[in-house]
């Protein structure tokens, strides 16, 4: 048996080499963490505006085309409330129902509808108006079935959470509602939204280049025997 040495083409190693270390130094996953989505609300009757005896009206504003950042827990909106006051010197007692729907868009399709208890008195005053109304959300149903009383992961309020394939919603459970001298009468559903880690295609495609150019300068290295 005798063994023949192969002379090395040195640019193909070199190339090769380089290849491999580029493709493997760049290759830090990638995620696809951009969330979109947008919120729909009614109140008893199916209208977003609820109207008060006394000249008090709170419109829900619904939301379009909602886009956070993940895939670590970040700030979300799920709508706001704007509440114009009864006519001064009266008050109105509030106790209605209301739903909220969620409806993701991106990175995949899916919706949650969250119902609550909303009650509470709001009135005017010649000297401002005041309110002890909230929005507490009692549970959920939809696609991410039935949500869990756990804590927001950035405010620490409660929150429900539900899932909509591999994106986290956390909707705080109470939602002061505040009156028109305060803020302007806005008030906003807050929570928070996280995207579990899942690499995009082209992150498996420079791994793959990365060890392919290794293998090659694996199999130029070893001698052919007879």
């Amino acid at each position: 048996m005798c063994t023949s040495k192969v002379r090395p083409n040195r640019g193909l190693e070199r190339l090769c080499r380089m290849t491999a270390v580029i493709a493997l130094a760049i290759a830090t996953p990638a995620f696809a963490d951009i969330v979109s989505y947008d919120t729909t609300g009614q109140f008893s009757g199916g209208s977003n505006v609820y109207t008060g005896a006394d000249g008090l009206t709170i419109t829900y504003g619904d939301t379009v085309g909602n886009t956070v950042s993940a895939p670590w827990p970040t700030n979300a909106s799920f709508g706001t409330f704007t509440v114009v006051d009864p006519t001064a010197g009266f008050s109105d007692i509030v106790n209605t129902a209301f739903s909220m729907t969620v409806t993701q868009t991106n990175p995949t399709a899916g919706t949650e509808t969250l119902v609550d208890a909303f009650a509470g008195t709001i009135s005017a005053t010649l000297t401002g108006g005041n309110s002890n109304v909230v929005l507490t959300f009692t549970g959920a149903s939809g696609d991410g079935g039935a949500p869990t009383l756990t804590t927001d992961p950035i405010d620490g309020a409660p929150a429900y959470t539900f899932a909509l394939d591999n994106v986290t919603y956390y909707v705080d459970r109470i939602t002061p509602i505040e009156p028109q001298s305060t803020n302007g009468g806005v008030s906003t559903i807050n929570g928070a939204i996280s995207v579990a880690d899942v690499p995009e295609p082209g992150y498996f495609g420079l791994i793959a280049l990365g060890i392919a150019g290794l293998v090659v300068l694996r199999i130029r290295r070893v001698p052919a025997r007879r």
